[in-house]
């Protein structure tokens, strides 16, 4: 109790399994391998670690995890004695990087694979501390993202790749560190065409001093700087960047204004391209790149583009290319352009909106229209369904001859709607009902003029016609009855 335990390892290996709610570690290090045992059976942890950290105490969350190393230690230098949490390793299972400051002293890979429940996160709150010479790598396969809502921060001499991260905290590259960022498609060849990463938050680099070295941010592949096109988006990328032949793709609402692209410098310009990007008449993003040589066709095919309410087409590759979209070089969008994916300034083109399936049933005597056209204009062979554009409509209803309308009523989705009435289509509703009800024939010896400047219809001319007979037939029944 006087002395806490030093250079104690408490190591989990062939097969054993140890499960608790908390473990505090004071000068002690926790080491669980990857060592099955005879009958197969891994390693495994699940609780939560803590250990006393700078001013505070850190955490990091397990569960079912092996692979990993994390330590308790006491750093010394000429301010004095601080706590410090290590961690290293592959870990598996779920490893959550939870609070506090913790340092990566050699090397740590988080990867995010959902097909082998697999997931590591840095939670915000965290402060990860990359160390000289020590490595941290994140991956994660197409479509999964390793979660990145804390603190990075690459030390000089340190090396840091963020591939497959979405990262909504900040992430900075101290002087002479390197940080890669983007997608990547090798990992021991185990995890192929990693997801491209995605900045909602910063990648900031000391920008190079007279006696320092820059701090350096390398794209690999593909980066996103924002997300959420057209509604507004954020992002930060700022210091020296290497591009080369790999992509930057910014969001309306992202900053590169503090970007050093592939700079000359003998001119201290950017040797990086861009082009932006217009669909429907909106800036929707901007590419940079410096020695990209992939078509507009090709590369924006592969973006999978999707736009809320809006229905992404294949873009075509050349002229000769079916059923594709064309990018144009002019906003009248009569030049289709094939070119390089930054050839131009501006390149333009058109979604056409989405459309959601609609059942329309008009009760006995009604007639449905939709933004003043017969519903019937909106029926689709080919789905076999009416289909209606996601966004703002109007519905009305037309009494036909013969009956009474006045207490007709008209519902969408089950919600009462006035006749000429509008109702909104959301983006994530998959089916409209309309339904128009309560009409009733009209009364006995009544004549419905519905449309008084279209003339009578031959219904009219008939009850004419008919009224006039009887009047006939009791005129002559009367003359008999005064003969005789």
């Amino acid at each position: 109790k006087e002395k806490p335990l030093e250079d104690l390892v408490i190591v989990v290996d062939d097969g054993a399994t140890l499960s608790v709610s908390s473990m505090t570690l004071v000068g002690v290090t926790l080491v669980v391998g990857e060592d099955a045992d005879a009958d197969g059976k891994y390693p495994s942890f699940s609780g939560t670690i803590k250990a006393a950290a700078a001013d505070g105490v850190s955490e990091i969350e397990a569960v079912k995890s092996n692979f990993f190393l994390v330590s308790s230690d006491v750093e010394e230098d000429v301010d004095g004695k601080t706590d410090v949490m290590y961690v290293a390793g592959i870990p598996t299972g779920e490893f959550t990087l939870t609070m506090g400051n913790i340092t990566v002293v050699d090397g740590l890979v988080l990867l995010e694979r959902k097909d082998s429940k697999i997931s590591a996160s840095v939670n915000n709150g965290v402060t990860l501390i990359v160390l000289k010479d020590a490595y941290l790598l994140t991956m994660a396969p197409e479509k999964e993202n390793v979660d990145i809502s804390g603190n990075i921060i690459a030390k000089e001499g340190a090396e840091v790749s963020l591939y497959g991260a979405i990262i909504s905290g900040k992430v900075t590259v101290e002087y002479g560190a390197n940080v890669n960022v983007g997608s990547t498609d090798y990992y021991n060849s185990v995890l192929v065409n990693t997801s491209s990463t995605i900045v909602t938050g910063s990648i900031t680099a000391d920008v190079k001093t007279d006696d320092k070295d820059a701090g350096v941010i390398n794209i690999v592949g593909t980066i996103f700087i924002g997300d959420a096109p057209l509604i507004g988006s954020t992002g930060v990328l700022s210091g020296d960047v290497n591009l080369g032949s790999s992509y930057i793709i910014a969001y309306p609402g992202s900053d590169l204004s503090g970007a050093l692209i592939d700079v000359i410098e003998a001119t201290g310009e950017s040797d990086a391209e861009s082009t932006e990007y217009y669909i429907n008449g909106e800036l929707y993003m901007t590419i940079l790149t410096t020695e990209g040589s992939a078509t507009v066709g090709a590369f924006t095919n592969g973006l999978d583009i999707k736009i809320p309410g809006l229905v992404t087409p294949t873009f075509a590759f050349d002229k000769d290319t079916k059923d594709a979209k064309p990018w144009f070089s002019d906003e009248e969008m009569k030049t289709p352009y094939y070119g390089s994916v930054v050839g131009v300034d501006k390149l333009y083109t058109e979604f056409e909106t989405a459309t959601v399936k609609a059942t329309i049933s008009a009760g006995v005597g009604l007639q449905i229209y939709i933004d003043g056209l017969i519903a019937d204009s909106f029926y689709d062979s080919g789905e076999k369904a009416y289909l209606l554009t996601v966004g703002t409509h109007t519905v009305s209803i037309e009494t036909l001859s013969g009956y009474d309308g006045s207490n007709a009523t008209i519902t969408v989705n089950g919600k009462a709607v006035s006749n000429g009435g509008s109702f909104t289509i959301d983006v994530d509703e998959e089916e409209i009902v309309i339904i128009a009800s309560g009409a009733v024939p009209a009364q006995s010896g009544a004549v419905i003029v519905d449309n008084a400047d279209e003339g009578m219809s031959l219904t009219d001319i008939l009850l004419i016609v008919l009224v006039v007979l009887i009047v006939i037939m009791a005129i002559i029944v009367a003359l008999r009855m005064m003969r005789s």
